[in-house]
């Protein structure tokens, strides 16, 4: 991964005031829960892989016996966001690259990713880790990805303040992927956060105020720090998804949950090829 674990330790430290769509719905990690209990069936165990140490995620209802594995490039975002208490019965957060995991070729049942395959680069390294976990899944294994997207028509910032004044936005994360939808102008080179708090400075120089007016939490609506180092984050088309993942998988089910901006935010659940 390229970019520095410091700056996504700073998100991992505001994770608490994070809301959907960034943050996954008791609907996305249903689609977890119920696909491993599928491969459960008639087994004694589970063999589970995270990328990445989602709390909902790993506290989501994991069949009995399962082995869960966590994997992350930063020490400091598993030692703020692991969750000791609520995960299977010893399960483990480890620093690893998504793109070289610790892990035997064949051995686990379940990969799930919330958001991973957004963090490194695109198409080289994200092409990397879709092969790693293709590596590591067994055969008749699944990956079940939930990935945030951008719309195949690009929406204008005009279009988003125009439908925030209008009561069409419910939340201030909603606002937030639009928004950020809008700056993803360079294809798959992504989107930097550190433009993104820029602008919004800029859209919103009185933010306590805009959230007061629509009556959502402030700490919700707010981007404290100015993300140096940078992050960048890619919103592929769900075209560059599937091309993404093709070579690799047979999607199986496509779901989307019922929070605002669900659409942006589709769980695939794949079969190794």
């Amino acid at each position: 991964m390229t970019d520095s674990p410091d700056a996504w330790a700073k998100q991992a430290r505001e994770w608490d005031r994070f809301m959907t769509p960034l943050r996954p719905h008791a609907d996305d990690t249903a689609v977890v829960a119920r696909t491993a209990t599928r491969l459960a069936a008639g087994r004694t165990g589970l063999e589970a892989v995270m990328l990445g140490v989602t709390a909902e995620t790993a506290t989501c209802a994991w069949p009995p016996a399962t082995r869960l594995r966590a994997f992350d490039s930063s020490p400091d975002v598993i030692a703020r966001l692991w969750p000791a208490e609520r995960t299977p019965a010893g399960a483990s957060a480890e620093v690893a690259d998504w793109s070289a995991m610790p892990v035997e070729t064949g051995a686990i049942d379940l990969v799930a990713a919330d958001g991973a395959l957004g963090c490194p680069p695109w198409p080289e390294e994200a092409a990397a880790v879709v092969a790693e976990v293709r590596r590591v899944l067994r055969p008749g294994g699944r990956f079940v990805a939930r990935t945030s997207l951008r719309p195949e028509r690009s929406e204008t910032l005009e279009e988003i303040l125009d439908d925030l004044e209008a009561g069409r936005i419910g939340g201030p994360f909603a606002l937030k992927q639009r928004v950020a939808a809008a700056l993803h102008t360079d294809g798959l080179a992504g989107m930097s956060m550190r433009a993104m708090w820029e602008l919004w400075q800029e859209l919103f120089p009185d933010q306590k105020a805009v959230a007061e007016r629509f009556g959502w939490p402030f700490m919700a609506f707010t981007m404290p720090h100015d993300y140096r180092p940078d992050i960048r984050l890619v919103y592929p088309t769900l075209a560059e998804l599937r091309a993404l993942l093709a070579p690799h998988f047979r999607e199986l089910e496509c779901l989307y949950g019922s929070y605002e901006l669900a659409e942006r935010c589709p769980t695939l659940v794949l079969e190794p090829r």
